[in-house]
């Protein structure tokens, strides 16, 4: 009977040539269309010993589906970048996505689609790195394989980065030993269990899945969808700036900007709904997450921040439109699009890490040349390159420009966990719908949320470790 299930399933890969979709605890490799469904690929665990992946055309098939680039939105509700009324937050239509946005944690519940996406990237990773070395190859493919295995890596190491964000404490090197991590899946076996690990463990697995993909992946990619060695560098920034390991963080900025350093003149892209190319020269990997309800077409910048861009400043026209009410809405998405958000590392991001990091090491010259590079291309040509009398000074500068480059990328909720630590940088966030106020401190115990059932039941991690 399971000889006669395999080969069925084996005729199947060969008859239907299709890309893979995974439904009811099964892997059918169908190259060809994409999946049909995104709700119905989160329905099924995905497992390694029901599926038939014989080929490195089938291993690209696995990483090549939606998941692998699609993201929450969840830290993007919860940040600062916009305001409600109360009148349209009574008017989102999920109790989750309200409750999110004046942090009523418990409500990250109910997303089932893009969190438990995440561990099937990672699934999906893990029956790759398991299945690569079975697979007999000509001499002619061994590049292929080791890209193949390389974006595998950078897809692990990439979504366990995120949950991190999401479901853990912020990193502090001092408790990182016995503070929870994330449930680690590390095999393509469903019905291995993932203790929780420690807050170290989890960074050490990120870190060491990033690297292996850095040195595996090639300087470019066939396809912005597909991570390539500049996206490993940058995603690894991003790590250790999470971390507050600033020399690293810096470190790895350089490396990436050593592979792809290309900025878009904002001087000469035009204003409109979406005026952002889609695969721009400042994105290193596609990754992109869809509004929550909470904010599509609601969404209200925040006043200050808005005010706070010059107005020679290009992205204060490119970035926004005027609402009928006066207030503005975001359109600046890399995605090109009003309702689909860019998550992906940038080159711009970059120039900030590394230009961050040289701040924080008082190189001050160095740091504001990072700075005017990148605002040479945001500005018109009324730009005067920024000063500053110190490093410290410097620093604040750059912080101020990550804040208004950086906004709906999915990395506000990240650096106001970081920056919390610093009584200089650290914010008292507030949300005010009606006579109510809704307030969260820095450090405060909500800025974790609680892993949701549906990442419980995929990872399969014990009742005492939740």
């Amino acid at each position: 009977m399971k000889t006669s299930i395999h080969k069925q399933r084996k005729h199947s890969l060969a008859s239907l040539n299709m890309k893979l979709i995974i439904k009811v605890k099964l892997i059918l490799l169908m190259i060809g269309i994409s999946l049909s469904s995104c709700q119905d690929f989160l329905e099924a665990k995905p497992d390694k010993s029901l599926a038939v992946p014989t080929s490195l055309r089938d291993m690209n098939a696995i990483l090549d589906n939606n998941t692998t680039n699609f993201y929450s939105f969840i830290a993007e509700v919860a940040a600062d970048n916009f305001y409600h009324t109360e009148a349209l937050w009574n008017a989102v239509p999920t109790e989750r996505d309200r409750n999110i946005y004046i942090w009523e944690n418990t409500a990250a519940d109910g997303d089932g689609g893009t969190l438990a996406g995440r561990y099937r990237t990672i699934f999906n990773a893990n029956i790759v790195l398991e299945t690569l070395p079975e697979i007999s190859i000509q001499e002619s493919e061994r590049e292929e394989y080791k890209r193949i295995q390389g974006f595998a890596y950078f897809a692990r190491g990439y979504a366990l980065l995120e949950m991190a964000q999401l479901f853990t404490e912020p990193y502090q090197e001092s408790i990182a030993a016995t503070a929870k991590g994330l449930p680690l899946k590390l095999s393509a076996d469903v019905n291995e269990p993932s203790p929780r690990a420690s807050l170290e463990e989890t960074y050490k697995r990120i870190e060491g899945d990033l690297k292996q993909a850095a040195q595996l992946l090639p300087a470019q990619s066939s396809s912005p969808t597909r991570a390539n060695k500049a996206a490993a560098y940058a995603v690894l920034a991003r790590m250790y700036l999470y971390q507050r390991k600033y020399p690293q963080a810096g470190l790895y900025a350089d490396s990436s900007l050593q592979v792809n350093n290309q900025l878009l003149d904002y001087k000469t892209i035009n204003n409109s709904a979406t005026p952002f190319p889609i695969f721009n020269r400042e994105k290193l990997f596609y990754a992109y997450a869809s509004s929550s309800n909470v904010t599509v077409a609601r969404a209200k910048v925040d006043t200050l921040l808005y005010a706070s861009y010059a107005n020679g400043d290009r992205r204060k026209l490119l970035f926004f439109r005027r609402n009928a009410d006066n207030s503005y809405a975001f359109q600046g998405s890399y995605a090109q699009s009003t309702i689909t958000f860019a998550m992906g590392p940038t080159t711009a991001e970059m120039y900030l890490t590394r230009a961050e990091s040289r701040a924080r090491a008082g190189n001050k010259d160095e740091a504001l040349q990072d700075l005017n590079t990148l605002m040479r291309n945001r500005w018109d040509n009324t730009f005067v390159p920024f000063t500053a009398a110190n490093a410290n000074e410097a620093l604040r500068l750059i912080l101020a420009e990550r804040r208004k480059e950086l906004i709906f990328r999915g990395l506000r909720w990240a650096d106001l966990r970081r920056l919390n630590f610093e009584p200089e940088f650290a914010q008292v966030l507030q949300r005010k719908l009606g006579n109510r106020t809704f307030t969260l401190l820095p450090n405060d115990k909500r800025y974790v949320f609680p892993i949701p059932e549906s990442i419980i039941q995929l990872s399969g991690i014990a009742q005492n470790d939740r």
